[in-house]
């Protein structure tokens, strides 16, 4: 995603990314609760999993890091939340390397059509020499 430099840091961080919600905890047979992308709530998320996964313990990352790396939003909303607030002043790109690895033979077909359908731009693999 490239934002134009006109758009201050602090829209974005408070007008944008802090309105993203991502799944906090989904307990058995209850709904789940999502959480506001904020900084206290990255590093409560990355203090569950760390305590309730040894992997994530082991990696010595912070409990902030560990939410950051696990958090996931939803690409509609992220759109959305774009076309709200700065229609006009961004464009998303999409990695095509990565791509790449979202199957059109099955489940992941809808999601990679989708990811293709809404971004301005597939950026190529880099060439390896």
């Amino acid at each position: 995603m490239l934002l134009s430099p006109e758009i201050l840091s602090v829209k974005i961080e408070d007008g944008f990314l802090h309105d993203l919600d991502f799944m906090h905890v989904n307990d058995p047979f209850e709904s789940s609760k999502t959480q506001k992308l904020k900084i206290t709530n990255l590093t409560e998320f990355g203090e569950t999993l760390q305590a309730n996964h040894a992997k994530f313990k082991e990696m010595h990352n912070s409990p902030f890091e560990t939410g950051c790396v696990n958090a996931v939003v939803q690409a509609h909303q992220i759109k959305e939340l774009l076309d709200n607030k700065f229609r006009g002043k961004y464009l998303l790109v999409l990695a095509e390397e990565n791509t790449s690895l979202i199957g059109w033979d099955g489940q992941d077909h809808a999601t990679r059509k989708q990811l293709i359908q809404m971004s301005h731009a597939i950026r190529p693999p880099e060439k390896t020499r």
